[in-house]
């Protein structure tokens, strides 16, 4: 299967052979930015409603939400025991499996928009950039910030 984000709130779940939509999980209250599915089959997405969800692939339940960020989750990533949100806030949000945010990440002096597990786990990347504002005179990406965290 193939995921996706939706402005319709939801995240679908697509057939990889033939293109069609199997469903679509519904519990977000706002557009779906971002979706990642974990290396044990656990599907996350991240919202403009600021909350992260955990889904139930084969059922299209959701088993859980977690919140801690103060604006839209950009980028959400997974390992097999860790979540890992990107956020408006400027704070990476890092779970263990609990509901409660473990820790709270303050590096970026900007959005986080990337965040990403390395191959083996152990790392973070993530990526933040100014806002796209037009009295600023520059655009989104002209300042970027990278960080490599230890996880």
């Amino acid at each position: 299967h193939f995921y996706s984000g939706s402005e319709d709130n939801t995240v679908g779940v697509w057939n990889l052979k033939d293109g069609s939509l199997v469903r679509r999980m519904e519990g977000h209250t706002n557009v779906v930015i971002s979706v990642c599915e974990s290396p044990d089959g656990r599907i996350v997405s991240g919202s403009f409603d600021a909350a992260v969800k955990k889904w139930d692939p084969s059922t299209g339940e959701c088993v859980g939400t977690l919140e801690g960020h103060s604006g839209y989750v950009f980028s959400v990533d997974a390992t097999s025991s860790i979540i890992c949100s990107g956020g408006y806030d400027g704070t990476i949000r890092v779970w263990d499996g609990t509901a409660k945010p473990q820790k709270a990440d303050v590096g970026h002096s900007n959005k986080v928009r990337w965040v990403q597990f390395s191959r083996e786990g152990d790392k973070l990347l993530s990526y933040s950039a100014d806002p796209d504002d037009p009295n600023a005179g520059y655009k989104v990406g002209e300042h970027p910030e990278y960080f490599v965290w230890d996880c």
